[in-house]
């Protein structure tokens, strides 16, 4: 995203992902701030904007896409759990041939 606003050449952006990463979450966090205290003001529901529907929009991507990342690290995890499993069981049964030859000689 910030490749693509420093690329624009009226207005003149420069920015770094850390500063477009900071921006998002200063307009998520006043986002939520303010549909909690919209809530509670009032039972009902109130209208939204394109706006607000776009921040929900990328709200509910960016909840997808950590739990993907966390589904992903988590079979990462798995795996290399089963190989150190099958690792250590090809070294104890090479350890245990060794002795075995050991004592026959």
């Amino acid at each position: 995203m910030a490749n693509r606003l420093n690329e624009c050449n009226q207005p003149r952006f420069i920015l770094d992902q850390r500063a477009v990463r900071e921006r998002y979450a200063k307009i998520e966090k006043y986002f939520k701030k303010r549909i909690a205290k919209e809530e509670r003001a009032s039972g009902m529901n109130t209208e939204e904007s394109e706006l607000d529907q776009a921040i929900q929009d990328i709200m509910g991507m960016a909840e997808a896409a950590e739990e993907e990342i966390t589904q992903k690290a988590a079979e990462n995890k798995n795996s290399r759990d089963k190989e150190r499993m099958t690792a250590e069981d090809v070294r104890k049964r090479s350890m245990e041939r060794l002795s075995e030859t050991q004592e026959r000689e």
